[in-house]
């Protein structure tokens, strides 16, 4: 399928993409320099689409550097709605609640402070 149909986020431009040993990061050219200490709040939103075809599927997000606060949502379509989500991080597994969406759409999310580089956190999901 096509991974990134879309993207946007709000701290710059796409400068770049590239593969690293299968995965694929995204380079944001800020629209400033940060001084050391300084926090950046920024929101991504991404559209995958002719992807995630299966009946059970799965999503990773690993950061190339310790964040503050690490906050994921994923919503289904309205015709696809998921039925149970967990959330993996090492041996680690949480169950994640199904929220509702105005209009129908399924949603899950999960936040988490002090965000490690280089963990993945992985939400698998049934739908």
């Amino acid at each position: 399928g096509v991974t990134i149909a879309s993207y946007h986020n709000d701290a710059g431009a796409l400068a770049d993409s590239f593969l690293d040993d299968g995965c694929r990061h995204l380079v944001i050219d800020l629209k400033r320099s940060m001084a050391r200490g300084e926090t950046l709040d920024f929101t991504v939103e991404r559209t995958a689409m002719v992807g995630f075809s299966s009946d059970h599927e799965w999503l990773e997000t690993t950061i190339d550097h310790p964040i503050k606060r690490l906050h994921r949502e994923i919503v289904f379509p309205e015709d696809r709605p998921c039925y149970a989500a967990a959330l993996y991080v090492g041996n680690i597994a949480v169950r994640l609640p199904i929220g509702r969406r105005v209009g129908g759409k399924t949603r899950v999310s999960f936040e988490v402070p002090e965000a490690e580089a280089h963990r993945p956190y992985v939400v698998r999901w049934v739908w």
